[in-house]
């Protein structure tokens, strides 16, 4: 990608604001109406400057600023962007500048829960109006930069709001509620991500082959093979508890070496012709062993509650707006407890096993359990793959499904959001239409170039099929270890994912001011059932939604 240097863009990072607030008021402020049914998508915004936040670190923070410095050559608005490091910071710095609009920035990335802070304190804008006047917008810039084919672009496309997946306008829409019933639009869809199963793919091959069947059925191990389903986790992972304590007399498998020849080796040094097919050493003890981890227990815990039927919360769209938490009311009791049973089984028969449990983890990931081998197949974000690549050959699959008719799949990662400017600028209006200018150029056909270059997924089709997009995932030449696993996921998206014929469904629960708190809360069942916290899962239960009471409808 070649970039222009015809303005320069300003890149801070922000130290830790040790300080988390809820939504604030605005009163006092100027802010104007929310909506944006009058901006004048043609008001002249060259030489404006626009301000940008996010929550991004320094590897997507080198992709995003190339992209910002050819919007500023195409469109000569100046853009600041600042990177809080981190969306925690990013949300405070947000709810202190509340109060204070001409400290705000135009534009920010932020998560659903995080937009009802906004919303609730009258500072976040509802982009339907803009995006409705958006068709009526000059595309004509007064600049031109050269895009990563070496092409002249002189003008900024309209943006095609129907092209974005239909998962990831949903969640934009279930934030802010009219009287009917139906969303207003509180942000457009940028870096979206979702969680995949990656596998140690020398030991799962070896074991597809001739020669590790062969072997398998020699010592009465039964299939081992990528899962599909949550029955097949438990019978994959306990043949693969068997294969690691199979002894051939003298060593077991774990705390020593799986040869190719199927020969148990006591050092990694293998004779002439002979692979390393799994490296058991770091395992000193069966109990360190869990075939399937996950990363984490609050997705766990949600998807888990889809995929069985049920829901975690509900939002009330045509009366109060509010949410509230229901998965363990009358409706959704029983499809909670037979999820958290089957959890509970799986357990039972050390087979899963979280960051805290066995290992200990302080990272509260996976990645280092599923290196040293102490687990074989670890569900995690698609955005977090270079964390677990480089120890060996690694496999991306589908997450785990309860059956065909319930593939259900988080849809991870952030929007964009239009904030408030204070009416007695008189540059509002160009501040606006520049920041959604901004919007547009991020999310649409450029969106590729960010996904090629940050590891998270395009947002529509338009993205998935640019040639950006597409030359990254298809170019093979000099890849390494995360490439090679950040393409596999990207495949698995664009081919399964986002496949009308895989009939799976992307999904994210409303966000509404305490929702954080409800998953917060959430993720804490799995470790509860796993060390028998309350003596039984509907005691369990019982005891989140005590001190989620506040929630209850």
């Amino acid at each position: 990608m070649q970039n222009s240097k015809k303005k320069l863009l300003t890149l801070l990072s922000v130290p830790f604001l040790a300080l988390s607030l809820g939504g604030l008021s605005s009163c006092g402020q100027s802010g104007g109406p929310v909506d944006t049914d009058g901006l004048n998508v043609n008001v002249e915004t060259k030489g404006i400057t626009i301000n940008m936040w996010t929550g991004f670190g320094a590897a997507v923070n080198t992709t995003l600023s190339e992209l910002l410095e050819e919007f500023q050559s195409l469109t000569q608005i100046t853009v600041n962007y600042e990177t809080k490091g981190g969306y925690t910071n990013l949300q405070t710095a947000i709810n202190l500048s509340a109060t204070n609009l001409s400290t705000l920035p135009q534009l920010a990335n932020g998560y659903p829960d995080h937009f009802a802070g906004y919303i609730s304190s009258n500072i976040q804008l509802r982009l339907d109006g803009i995006i409705a006047n958006d068709a009526n917008r000059n595309i004509q810039e007064p600049g031109a930069y050269t895009n990563s084919l070496g092409e002249t672009v002189t003008t900024l496309p309209h943006l095609d709001y129907n092209g974005f997946y239909s998962d990831y306008k949903t969640e934009n829409q279930n934030l802010e509620f009219k009287a009917d019933g139906t969303g207003y639009v509180l942000g457009l869809p940028f870096n979206k991500s979702t969680e995949v199963m990656v596998y140690n793919k020398q030991l799962i091959d070896w074991c597809a082959s001739e020669a590790g069947q062969a072997k398998l059925t020699e010592w009465s191990i039964g299939a081992i093979a990528v899962p599909t389903t949550w029955a097949e986790v438990k019978s994959v992972g306990l043949n693969l508890r068997a294969l690691l304590n199979h002894t051939d007399g003298t060593r077991t498998i774990f705390k020593n070496y799986l040869g190719s020849d199927g020969v148990i080796y006591g050092s990694s040094t293998m004779p002439t012709g002979v692979t390393i097919v799994f490296d058991g050493h770091n395992i000193t003890d069966m109990a360190q062993f869990r075939p399937f981890s996950y990363d984490s227990t609050e997705n766990l815990f949600t998807t888990l509650i889809r995929q069985f039927g049920g829901t975690l919360t509900q939002i009330d769209t045509t009366k109060t707006g509010k949410g509230y938490v229901n998965f363990n009311d009358d409706s959704n009791r029983q499809v909670t407890l037979d999820a958290m049973d089957m959890l509970k089984d799986l357990w039972d028969n050390q087979v899963i096993g979280i960051a805290s449990t066995p290992w200990e983890d302080s990272t509260g990931f996976c990645s280092a359990a599923f290196k040293a081998g102490k687990s074989i197949m670890n569900v995690g974000s698609s955005a977090g793959l270079t964390n677990i690549t480089g120890a060996f050959d690694v496999g991306v699959a589908p997450i785990p499904f309860k059956d065909a008719e319930h593939k259900f799949v988080l849809s991870q990662g952030t929007n964009l959001a239009l904030f408030q400017v204070d009416m007695n600028d008189p540059q509002r209006e160009a501040k606006l239409v520049a920041a959604w200018k901004l919007m547009v150029f991020l999310t649409q056909v450029e969106n590729g170039a960010f996904a090629a270059g940050s590891g998270y997924y395009p947002t529509g089709d338009a993205a998935a099929n640019s040639e950006a997009y597409q030359e990254w995932l298809n170019n093979t030449a000099g890849q390494s270890a995360t490439d090679k696993a950040n393409k596999a996921a990207g495949k698995l998206n664009n081919e399964v994912y986002n496949g009308a014929d895989a009939h799976w469904t992307k999904f994210v629960d409303p966000g509404f001011r305490g929702s954080s708190d409800i998953r917060a809360q959430a993720g804490l069942a799995a470790g509860y059932i796993f060390n028998n916290t309350y003596g039984s899962i509907q005691a369990m239960l019982d005891a989140i939604y005590t001190v989620l009471v506040d929630y209850k409808r």
